[in-house]
């Protein structure tokens, strides 16, 4: 779960790539797809994940024990619903 989430972190964050956040992290360019093809995570120093948590700004523990990914889109479909009720609520204000 942890290399999903920082790949989820990654791809929802303008203007960063992998390459940068392994650079960041002081390991090898490739590191994260390495061990995400292992087929199971192989134990990722805790400077590692304590390096990502700060390049996000998020937890060590969301990084963990959270599926990120999945709130995050939670959130981006709870922010469409918002808008779409606004949307609607501006057209049955205007009727």
């Amino acid at each position: 779960m942890i290399i999903s989430n920082i790949m989820s972190l990654i791809k929802t964050t303008d203007g960063i790539r992998v390459q940068d956040v392994e650079h960041q992290c002081g390991v090898a360019q490739g590191y994260f797809s390495r061990v995400d093809k292992k087929g199971t995570e192989r134990k990722i120093p805790i400077g590692i994940i304590a390096s990502v948590s700060d390049i996000f700004n998020v937890s060590i523990d969301d990084l963990v024990n959270k599926n990120l990914f999945y709130e995050q889109r939670m959130k981006e479909l709870q922010d469409e619903m918002d808008r779409l009720r606004k949307e609607q609520d501006g057209r049955v204000n205007h009727s």
